[in-house]
């Protein structure tokens, strides 16, 4: 049941002063801004309609259907309450916040520090404006070449004293005596304003109010429907979202969830979840990525309580794995979808740790989890292909989540999935590809690309530039597509570009630079350090090592082997031979504690894993030999290899050595930590990839000492 009330600003205003219109925890917070704010009094003034308020009218005594709030004076936010009973006849706003809160802040307050006022002197149209303080309001008008003078006065102040005496003749001689001002026009002007004011604010009855009320015997129908009559009343006026309305309507369920949308969800805004990212992680952790605004229920809300405490621990360990993983900046950065970290999110929530115990869950990222290198590895691999982006071969929010929701939730509790994941993308199929070659590079996302180039900083204030300039590239009827390949671009600052390098050709830009200033620059940009590929005619072969020197840091970036999960629980292990401690190879336990004494060591780990495929005394040989040497072996037990690097900078691998007697060389690397050229590191090791058999395992270590014994 409806009735229709028109009432004046004014006792509205009284009305929400004295609570006896409030808002409903279903409301959102104000989102008008001071421009709309400004035309809404204009609006006012000159007459115009702006549409009917509708409110829930509950009586005193009565148990309020919602939980509900004051309106903000200020724009400050405003806690809800949901108190037993009603102390007076409560009116619950259900469409019109906005301009009723507009009123409010602008006749009684203000918004960010600044209160409204009224140009007196204004003609044609109302001038309204919101200011710090009057200072900062223009003194004079040039519109259309015309000069006109201002007069503005506070519209809170003008409010009260017309409150006090509805006079607005005397309202607007007081006004035109304090401000001095002679000019007969210009108090026509003012008597004109004021008057005009005080009609609309206490005399006009300008809001119309629909007020319904509700079956008291049924609460829980009622306020289905209340938040069933606000989700179509939303398609006029100013929209909300559709996740804006789910959590809308999950408020109206449970009103402690606005506290937890509001105060605890923002802290999270740097890695991109705000209040519609989390909403729809809530129903992607019920296994629900279709979740429709008329489905929600109170189940939904339920488990949002429920769960609040896990869902920020979560959150928590999301945003130290992102710091881990070296994408904390990628993603701090604004503009990325939060696709790929919902699921992180979603694997973390889903762990058999408690809430307490997930803080620890990869605190030994560096050594000792698996399941942190297969989350980097699928992370690391899906942004480079860019498979989060449009044009990869599905709607990354409507298809990309559902996909990868199916595969992840069959491994709720054991380790991350990155291959039963690329196994999904390459069966969809999406562009998608695992090799990390130099052909691959014009096929990845080129900001990802460029933000694993210059460790992992973000392209803010920066240029892309073109190593050899466009215009001369052009000039030689280059193919674009090498032009425009990320193998020729560099990011620069903007006064670098713009005033320093401009077009010039690479030889010509470096010809002047000292060894000190050039070989920090050749370094952090990846550019070749030989001076013969500088020059236009030799632009295919600086474009070829360009390449591969941006492949091998991406690759050092990305760990290149991952650990089986199974959604099934993990097979008991072969029995070992003895002497050899039992590790279950693959297994699904998860976190540093549930690791067994041999898995927390990674020297002992590994041994143990190349014992078992067989090749566990090779692998010890060569670990030995390369020790010999001087190097420096850095066991990764979840990466699976054996990183060798100097003892002076363990950071950089110049081998590394899988468990299947895989080995990677970095030519570069040796030649430069070996100060000789790379063609004598390549006559050793001629592949960078190669599978070692046990029967040449002499021969490789042979060619190792050869090689090394010259530091």
């Amino acid at each position: 049941m409806a009735d229709w009330e028109s009432k004046n600003i004014h006792d509205v205003i009284q009305d929400i002063n004295d609570q006896a219109i409030v808002l409903p925890v279903i409301q959102r917070n104000l989102v008008w801004d001071e421009d709309k704010m400004e035309l809404l009094f204009d609006s006012l003034l000159k007459r115009h309609s702006f549409g009917g308020i509708m409110v829930l009218v509950e009586d005193r005594g009565s148990e309020p259907l919602f939980a509900f709030r004051r309106f903000s004076v200020e724009g400050e936010l405003q806690d809800s309450d949901f108190p037993p009973v009603l102390n007076h006849n409560t009116m619950l706003v259900i469409d019109g916040q906005q301009r009723l809160q507009s009123f409010y802040m602008g006749l009684k307050g203000g918004v960010n520090g600044k209160q409204l006022y009224f140009n007196l002197f204004s003609q044609d149209d109302y001038e309204f404006e919101f200011a710090r303080q009057i200072s900062d309001l223009p003194l004079i008008r040039n519109e259309d070449g015309a000069e006109s003078a201002t007069l503005w006065f506070s519209v809170s102040l003008l409010y009260t004293q017309l409150s006090r005496n509805s006079d607005d003749r005397q309202a607007a001689r007081e006004i035109i005596r304090s401000r001095n001002i002679p000019d007969e026009q210009h108090k026509e002007l003012v008597y004109y304003n004021v008057g005009n004011f005080q009609h609309a604010i206490f005399t006009q009855r300008a809001i119309g109010m629909s007020r319904v009320y509700i079956n008291i015997d049924n609460p829980d129908m009622e306020r289905r429907r209340m938040v069933e009559l606000f989700r179509r009343l939303n398609d006029g006026g100013t929209r909300l979202s559709a996740l804006d309305l789910a959590a809308s309507t999950l408020k109206g369920f449970d009103y402690r969830l606005e506290a937890f949308l509001r105060r605890d969800v923002p802290r999270y805004q740097d890695i991109g979840f705000g209040q519609d990212e989390v909403v729809k992680l809530l129903f992607l952790l019920q296994d629900n990525y279709v979740k429709e605004v008329t489905d929600i229920g109170k189940e939904d809300a339920d488990f949002a309580i429920a769960k609040a405490a896990r869902i920020l621990k979560t959150l928590d360990v999301l945003r130290q794995l992102l710091k881990d993983a070296g994408l904390y900046e990628y993603f701090r950065g604004g503009g990325r979808s939060v696709i790929p970290l919902y699921f992180i999110a979603y694997h973390i929530f889903h762990k058999p740790e408690s809430d307490a115990a997930l803080s620890g869950l990869y605190r030994n990222f560096d050594a000792n989890n698996p399941d942190f290198t297969n989350i980097k590895c699928w992370l690391y691999l899906s942004l480079l292909n860019g498979v989060f982006s449009r044009g990869r071969g599905w709607i990354p929010y409507r298809t990309g989540i559902h996909k990868i929701l199916n595969v992840v939730r069959q491994y709720k509790g054991n380790l991350f999935p990155p291959d039963a994941i690329f196994s999904m993308y390459e069966a969809y199929p999406l562009d998608f590809s695992r090799e990390l070659s130099e052909k691959m590079l014009p096929r990845w996302d080129r900001n990802f690309v460029f933000y694993l180039i210059y460790d992992w900083r973000t392209m803010a204030g920066r240029d892309v530039d073109h190593i050899q300039p466009k215009s001369l590239l052009t000039s030689r009827q280059v193919p674009a597509e090498k032009i425009h390949t990320v193998a020729n671009f560099q990011l620069l600052d903007e006064d670098t570009n713009r005033a320093g390098k401009r077009a010039k050709e690479l030889k010509e830009w470096l010809k002047d630079w000292d060894a000190a200033e050039r070989d920090p620059y050749l370094a952090r940009h990846l550019i070749p350090q030989q001076p013969e590929l500088w020059g236009l005619d030799r632009f295919d072969d600086l474009l070829l090592e360009r390449s591969k020197k941006i492949v091998e840091k991406i690759r050092q970036a990305i760990p290149q082997h991952t650990i089986p999960s199974k959604p099934a629980p993990p097979q008991p292990a072969p029995s070992p031979e003895p002497g050899v401690s039992p590790i279950n190879v693959g297994a699904t336990r998860t976190g540093a504690a549930q690791l067994t004494r041999k898995e927390r060591d990674p020297e002992a780990w590994l041994k143990g894993v190349a014992e078992q495929k067989g090749m566990g005394k090779e692998f010890c040989q060569i670990v030995d030999a390369a020790r010999e040497l001087g190097l420096y072996a850095r066991f990764q037990n979840n990466w699976w290899v054996v990183m060798f690097t100097p003892s002076k900078n363990r950071s950089k691998s110049l081998i590394e050595l899988g468990t299947s007697l895989t080995v990677y060389v970095s030519h570069d690397r040796i030649a430069q930590y070996l100060n000789c050229p790379v063609e004598v590191v390549k006559e050793k090791f001629i592949n960078r990839r190669e599978n070692i058999q046990p029967s040449d395992v002499t021969r490789w270590i042979e060619n190792l000492r050869s090689l090394f014994s010259t530091k």
